[in-house]
C-alpha cells in the first residue's frame, strides 16, 4: 500500500505502458481527469478567495526498490487557471501576476520525496512561475481508501503546500490580497493499476 502511495502523490496517475513493468523505472502519465489542483488566498484578511487549474501535464518515475528516487515532473496550464470571477481570472493572467503570455506553464519538478509515514510523504522539488525558481516543498496524505463490491479499490489522496506570491514577482495588490498561498491537490487512484510496483 506505501508504494502505491509514494507512486500516487501529486500525479493523479495511469500506466503509461506495460513496458514499464520491465524497466528499472516504471513510468507513469499525470491525467487531469483523476483529481484537481487547487488554491487559495486570503482577501481583505477576512475571506478566501479560491481558484484551480483545468489542465495540467506531467510524467512520473518511480524505481519501487528506491521509492526516494521518484521523480515528478508535472506542468500546469497558467491560461487555464478558473476562478468564480471573471475579472479575478483577467488579473490572474495579466503581466502583474502570471503573465500567461510570456510564461504560459507553471512547472514543478522533484528534487526528493522522503517518507514521513506509514502514508504521509514529503516532496521536496522547484516550482517555477513566470520565469521564477524556488524551491517547494509538498506534504502528500493517504486520506482514505475504498474498497467497493465490484470495481478495483481506490485510494483518495491530498497533497498540501504552501507558497509566498511575492516570492515569484506577483505583489499587486497587496492592500487586499495576502501574500501566503495555499496549494491543495486532490487526487484518486485504483489501486490494481499500480499492482505490478509492489
Amino acid at each position: 500500500m506505501r508504494r502505491a502511495a509514494l507512486a500516487a502523490v501529486l500525479a493523479l496517475l495511469v500506466p503509461a505502458g506495460a513496458r514499464a513493468a520491465a524497466a528499472a523505472a516504471l513510468h507513469y502519465n499525470v491525467d487531469q481527469r483523476y483529481g484537481s489542483i487547487g488554491f487559495s488566498v486570503s482577501e481583505l484578511w477576512l475571506f478566501d478567495a479560491a481558484g484551480s487549474f483545468r489542465k495540467f501535464t506531467g510524467r512520473l518515475a518511480i524505481d519501487p526498490a528506491h521509492p526516494d528516487r521518484t521523480k515528478i515532473d508535472v506542468a500546469i496550464a497558467t491560461g487555464s487557471v478558473a476562478m468564480s470571477s471573471a475579472r479575478a481570472v483577467h488579473l490572474l493572467l495579466s503581466p502583474a501576476y502570471f503573465d500567461a503570455g510570456v510564461h504560459p506553464a507553471i512547472r514543478f519538478r522533484s528534487t526528493r520525496v522522503v517518507a514521513a509515514g506509514p502514508d504521509r510523504y514529503l516532496v521536496f522539488g522547484l516550482l517555477r512561475i513566470r520565469g521564477v525558481t524556488h524551491p517547494q516543498e509538498l506534504v502528500a496524505v493517504l486520506a482514505g481508501e475504498k474498497h467497493p463490491a465490484k470495481g478495483p479499490p481506490t485510494a483518495y489522496f491530498t497533497v498540501t503546500g504552501r507558497l509566498h506570491r511575492s516570492a515569484f514577482g506577483m505583489t499587486a495588490n497587496e492592500n487586499f490580497l495576502g501574500d501566503l498561498v495555499r496549494i491543495i491537490i486532490h487526487i484518486h487512484l485504483a489501486l490494481p493499476t499500480l499492482a505490478h510496483a509492489g
